[in-house]
């Protein structure tokens, strides 16, 4: 079991440091956290979101805070919102809280079709800078395709 203890107090400190914007992501967490969750609200929010949330985050969100500075730019802030819970964040609507108590998938892309996708990558060496960008742009979302599959982010935050 992790001890949050004190944590809260020292992350909201490090707002007052001079040096505190030189660190990476401050400028966009500010050294806030978000409100400690009730045991209510928590459990409210695993009923809504139908899964039970891993133990060390449950800690973290009663007694550190549900959101807000974190590693690198910050950790997404778990909200209610129109009634919902949900998270807030750079990326966080990509979650699918209709998928969360789904398992994680345990395959990824196809190596075989990332191999020869990687190989027929535009380089550039024959073609126009117009036709290298929408040849690239065509490959790019050819990559998206292949790697962004939501089946793959079932149980993710």
């Amino acid at each position: 079991m992790v001890d949050w203890s004190g944590v809260r107090l020292r992350v909201t400190a490090l707002a007052g440091d001079a040096r505190a914007g030189e660190l990476f992501g401050a400028g966009g967490h500010h050294f806030r956290l978000g409100a400690p969750l009730s045991g209510r609200e928590l459990a409210e929010a695993e009923a809504q979101l139908g899964v039970r949330l891993p133990e060390q985050y449950r800690d973290f969100l009663r007694q550190v805070g549900a959101g807000g500075a974190g590693l690198f730019y910050r950790i997404f802030s778990l909200t209610k919102a129109n009634g919902s819970w949900t998270w807030e964040g750079d990326g966080a609507e990509l979650t699918d809280v209709a998928r969360l108590a789904e398992p994680f998938s345990r395959t990824g892309a196809d190596p075989q079709a990332l191999d020869a996708l990687l190989a027929d990558r535009p380089t550039g060496e024959v073609l126009t800078d117009d036709e290298y960008r929408d040849a690239y742009e065509a490959w790019d979302k050819r990559r998206e395709n292949l790697l962004w599959n939501p089946d793959r982010t079932a149980g993710a935050i």
